[in-house]
């Protein structure tokens, strides 16, 4: 392990603990909502995320890197405002399954910036893969919300 990382090597390690976050929101948004519907697909995400996540962590450790750990603490309070937003919600599933929108937004915006552009320099296709599975997210919760 190197003290000085390449660009590729810190956006790969950026796309990893931005998926597993992600993985790790989803199953505590399925492990609490009372909506089956809503629980599945959340569930179906991240396990879609945890294998984008798997992935980015073999190409981190091919680089000859450690992949770092997600924040505890920042998905604590993520869940935390999540929840509280949830206990004021009109239709609490929707607005859990809106809050899960509005950050797949946010995670699809992140994908697109310059910085993770190295690795479409790469033959890889995990940020191309990334970046169809956040769309793909984003088109499933549009679809349950009833949006257009």
């Amino acid at each position: 392990m190197t003290l000085m990382r390449s660009d590729r090597q810190v956006a790969l390690r950026d796309l990893h603990l931005a998926m597993q976050e992600s993985a790790d929101l989803y199953q505590c948004t399925a492990a609490f909502l009372q909506d089956s519907a809503a629980s599945e697909i959340c569930n179906t995400l991240a396990s879609e995320r945890l294998r984008l996540a798997e992935q980015l962590e073999q190409e981190i450790r091919a680089e000859g890197e450690l992949p770092s750990e997600p924040d505890r603490d920042k998905e604590a309070i993520e869940e935390l405002q999540q929840r509280l937003e949830t206990l004021f919600a009109e239709d609490q599933v929707a607005g859990v399954m809106g809050h899960r929108l509005e950050a797949e937004k946010g995670l699809q915006a992140f994908l697109r910036n310059e910085d993770l552009s190295v690795l479409e320099e790469e033959p890889s296709s995990l940020l191309t893969e990334c970046r169809g599975a956040v769309d793909g997210a984003i088109s499933r919760l549009l679809e349950f919300l009833g949006e257009p």
